[in-house]
């Protein structure tokens, strides 16, 4: 029996209208961003937990694995927390269309013995994905004697064609007031300029505590006002976000294993617009990696 183009055009509709209704469902479930959704500019902040975590996998193997997720996500700029030497020179040579900076805040932490066992310093890590060279800034922060360093590490670099300050910094709840934040952005402040800026932090705090978030969010004179690329996920609004109809709010989806958010991307607002955020689990450290994507914004001249 003969079947009509119309008919088989009318069953291709009915089909597709049901993966679509299956796939809406599915989606407004959760926020989940992927390559194909996301903005051009790709980030990624992850602390590792390189010394306090004792990993399964050999050298190789986890370098592997941060590779998948840095080209899966084709991130233009990965930044780094509590990263072993040995990992950061391994991630360099085994992704070489990325410039990588690093420094140490510890010169000997016991944990990092299993990527290398002659160099045990622990810090910092900024890749960006650009064949020019990109300059190294690093900013120690200002803590009570006795307890562990902390400092902020920037590369200055073209990130889609733009010069652009990417960093990375791992605040402390011992640094008073506020973890560290104002003097962290204190040296964003001084580095960036006008250029745009992306910084993955471990803030140590909840992304609703603005004493520590507040500093982040207001930015310094010439960078302006910075959004955090999982602000506008209402699958984790609060309560009183969901209530006031608001379309930002300080929450987010959780990169701790008891489900709170202590890793964020911040932009800068006059540079990127329509920000994403994801966590994902690649089963690396005690912390979730978090993605974040955003679309570039022509900052307006005056």
């Amino acid at each position: 029996m003969a079947i009509s183009n119309r008919f088989l055009a009318a069953v291709v509709t009915a089909v597709v209208s049901v993966v679509a209704v299956v796939t809406t469902a599915t989606a407004a479930h959760a926020d989940i961003v992927t390559p194909t959704t996301a903005g051009p500019i790709r980030t990624i902040s992850y602390n590792v937990c390189g010394a306090h975590c004792k990993s399964a996998l050999g050298l190789s193997a986890w370098t592997a694995a941060m590779k998948r997720e840095i080209t899966a996500w084709d991130a233009d700029a990965v930044m780094l927390q509590e990263l072993c030497i040995g990992q950061w020179i391994s991630l360099r040579d085994n992704l070489p269309g990325y410039k990588a900076v690093w420094s140490a805040t510890k010169l000997e932490a016991d944990g990092c013995d299993q990527w290398n066992k002659d160099d045990k310093r622990f810090g910092l890590g900024v890749l960006v994905k650009t064949g020019n060279p990109v300059d190294r800034l690093v900013g120690n922060l200002s803590v009570p004697s006795g307890e562990e360093p902390r400092s902020i590490l920037c590369a200055r670099g073209a990130v889609d064609g733009r010069t652009t300050l990417a960093c990375s910094t791992h605040l402390a709840q011992y640094i008073r007031p506020d973890n560290g934040a104002s003097e962290a952005m204190a040296y964003v402040g001084q580095w960036a300029g006008t250029a745009p800026v992306l910084i993955g932090a471990d803030v140590n705090a909840d992304s609703f505590d603005a004493t520590v978030l507040g500093p982040f969010r207001a930015g310094a004179a010439r960078t302006g006002k910075f959004a955090e690329v999982d602000e506008n996920d209402q699958d984790y609004f609060s309560a009183k976000c969901l209530a006031d109809g608001t379309r930002e709010c300080d929450t987010g989806e959780g990169t701790r294993p008891d489900g709170r958010k202590f890793d964020d991307i911040f932009v800068t607002t006059a540079d990127f617009h329509t920000v994403r955020g994801d966590a994902i689990e690649p089963g690396l450290s005690d912390h979730r990696l978090l993605r974040g994507a955003a679309h570039p914004e022509a900052r307006p001249t005056n």
